[in-house]
Formats: C-alpha cells, structure tokens, sequence
C-alpha cells in the first residue's frame, strides 16, 4: 500500500511549518494498527509506504481502508486551530513474475486517483 498524507484544505495554510507533526501522526495510527510483520516506511516528501507480507489480495482493500479511517481520526493542532489529518491510498498486490518497480508505479497511479477523486479515500487494485 502506498500513502499520501495531507491536511484538510482548511487547514492546508495552517500546516506550513507542521508538516513533521502531520508525519508523526500519520506514523502513530500506522503502526497502531498493523501486524507485527508488516513494515511501515516513509516513502518519499509526504508518502508512506507499507508492505503487507502473506496478505490475500481480497483482504487487502479492507486493511488498506482500515488505515485510512485510523489516519482521518489524527489530529494535530496549529496555533489554536485543529487539523485533522487526512490520506489518500492506493494499494496492490505484487504478483508473481512482477517487477517491484511496476508494482510501484500501479500503487502510485491508484494513490494518485484516490486524490482526484476528492481525496480521503482508498483506491486499491
């Protein structure tokens, strides 16, 4: 699964400067809800990436949505006003015979379609 982390578009000029707080939330309700063999890694600026060993491709939607709703009950604060946390998901299973690369560049497109689609929301394929 691959996560893009943001702040509601509210909050979005509020955020500058809180960008490592909205990261450590986004990292506390990921490893809060995960397996122990999973691994959970920054990928890049604002995305996180997250492998999901021995996890059935019908499961995965699920878990992938499962995170998605702990990340959007994060919150942090700038100056007085709330932020509440935000991601868009995308998540795919690397299949046999398939390189890590095309796997990276299908789980970006679907992370990049959960944003056009308004964001907050969990593309899996």
């Amino acid at each position: 699964m691959k996560f893009c982390r943001s702040a509601t578009a509210r909050g979005r000029k509020q955020a500058q400067g809180r960008s490592l707080a909205l990261l450590k939330a986004v990292a506390k309700s990921l490893l809060g809800g995960q397996r122990s063999c999973d691994v959970i890694g920054r990928w890049g600026g604002e995305e996180f990436l997250v492998i999901l060993p021995d996890i059935e491709p019908t499961a995965l939607g699920d878990m992938a949505e499962r995170c998605r709703v702990m990340i959007s009950q994060s919150w942090i604060t700038a100056g007085n006003a709330p932020i509440r946390v935000i991601a868009s998901i995308g998540a795919t299973v690397l299949s046999h015979g398939e390189t890590l690369e095309a796997a990276l560049r299908r789980v970006d497109g679907l992370m990049y379609e959960s944003r056009r689609s308004g964001g907050n929301q969990t593309t899996a394929g």
